[in-house]
């Protein structure tokens, strides 16, 4: 919407400045799983009509910049990918325990996390089935940070998996990087992405991290596989199978992954956006 606006915006006051503008997320996908008819149809038709028009398009990832010039069918000439500005000077002070039962447990409990709304981009029922399989073997615990419209749902889910008990959704949080900072092991389990901030906090935290190879993001993030376990969506035997690999193999690279962690950092990613801006037209 303030992509649009802003382009029109241009064209009405008739004033000659560069415009950048930049998108956030998969395109397609969200137009294809949008119940909204405005987003299914209006935003893309107008987007392939005024996208064009902006002196520069910023794609969040490699793979959110192919789907835009595939979806709109749109030159990639005037694209580029810049990687979101994760890390920032803040994130190094220190952080206080959590206050969760869980992290007053003995050392041989492995926590993992998930962080991310619960709506259906994030396909956490694919998780819940997941980790099922994992503690039929592990006795790890699933500590699940933010809130959604599916909580409710999901709860019934793992009420009904019978692994109620090793589960807690503990809602929306202000401070996630402290959850990181005391768990095992970060999975995420999306559907789609635009690019994946949460995979980088964890890589600064030091974690072991599985993700999907969704579109799109983590492939980038974790570099191929390179600094984290990759596995296809929807596909909780894939899903359980990495989070065990992870728990039990992941550690002592917390070094390499909190390096990786530092190509997301403000300063980097700024100087690119800098470029962007202030290149003449």
């Amino acid at each position: 919407n303030v992509n649009i606006a802003t382009i029109i915006a241009r064209m009405l006051s008739m004033v000659d400045c560069r415009v950048v503008i930049s998108e956030r997320n998969n395109f397609s996908s969200v137009a294809q799983f949008s119940n909204s008819w405005r987003n299914r149809f209006l935003l893309p038709w107008l987007a392939r009509i005024f996208y064009p028009r902006a002196d520069r398009v910023v794609g969040i990832s490699e793979g959110v910049v192919s789907d835009l010039s595939k979806s709109l069918r749109m030159s990639r000439d005037k694209m580029v990918a810049i990687h979101n500005p994760v890390i920032v000077p803040e994130m190094d002070q220190p952080r206080a325990m959590p206050r969760h039962p869980w992290f007053n447990r003995t050392p041989d409990t492995p926590i993992i996390v998930a962080s991310g709304r619960l709506e259906p981009q994030k396909d956490y029922p694919t998780l819940l089935r997941a980790f099922r399989r994992v503690v039929s073997s592990v006795p790890a615990r699933l500590l699940v940070l933010g809130e959604g419209s599916e909580r409710t749902a999901l709860e019934g889910l793992a009420n009904e998996l019978g692994i109620s008990d090793s589960i807690s959704f503990a809602g929306f949080v202000t401070d996630p990087l402290s959850f990181m900072e005391q768990a095992d092991l970060f999975v995420l389990s999306s559907a789609w992405e635009g690019f994946g901030n949460v995979l980088v906090e964890a890589l600064f935290c030091g974690l072991p991290v599985v993700a999907t190879d969704c579109p799109s993001g983590p492939s980038e993030v974790l570099n191929g596989g390179d600094f984290g376990s990759l596995v296809p969506v929807g596909d909780e035997v894939a899903l359980a199978a990495a989070i065990e690999s992870g728990l039990n193999d992941g550690q002592g690279l917390e070094a390499l992954r909190k390096a990786r962690a530092q190509d997301f950092s403000v300063g980097r990613i700024g100087e690119q956006y800098l470029t962007e801006l202030l290149t003449d037209r």
